[in-house]
């Protein structure tokens, strides 16, 4: 069974796809800020590394590079089960990010969910779908990781603006 806390607090809000017509509020996973991956508390592995690039928008910023094999794994993060979708700016380059879950338990970190994969047919900058965070039975606010592996052949994706949606639009 998830662990709740109750020293989660209400995320700040944002609505960083505006420009995509998407309203909805959203909250920053740690180490993310609008246009700036730091990646700070997140541990990288297998070659996954922060670089500076052009944005979609066309401003210079930091991106998480996950080539294939590559891990990232998020610092301990609050989710709650009214919070069901997370989205971010992605490009591929022959390569995807799959995203999953895990929850904190009482003996560590439960089952891993996946949440999805998020890529692009181009080395364009794309707004990836709503993905679905699932929460199962759990009620409330929880810890919990986001883990990002790259995946493909020989291949690699970039991230930035890594965000859940805590207002379900």
């Amino acid at each position: 069974m998830a662990e709740t806390t109750t020293s989660c607090t209400e995320p700040i809000f944002s609505q960083p796809f505006m420009s995509f017509g998407d309203t909805s509020l959203y909250a920053a996973v740690p180490g993310e800020s609008f246009d700036n991956f730091s990646a700070t508390g997140w541990t990288l592995s297998s070659g996954a590394k922060i670089v500076a690039t052009t944005l979609y928008d066309g401003r210079q910023g930091y991106v998480l590079e996950v080539p294939s094999g590559a891990k990232a794994v998020s610092p301990t993060t609050c989710v709650n089960n009214e919070y069901p979708y997370l989205r971010t700016m992605v490009r591929s380059y022959g390569g995807a990010v799959k995203i999953t879950l895990a929850y904190a338990t009482t003996s560590g970190w439960g089952n891993t969910k996946l949440v999805g994969e998020v890529k692009t047919s181009t080395a364009a900058w794309q707004l990836s779908s709503k993905l679905k965070v699932e929460v199962g039975p759990y009620t409330g606010w929880h810890l919990a990781q986001f883990t990002l592996v790259g995946t493909g052949k020989s291949a690699s994706a970039q991230i930035y603006n890594f965000y859940v949606d805590p207002r379900m639009h």
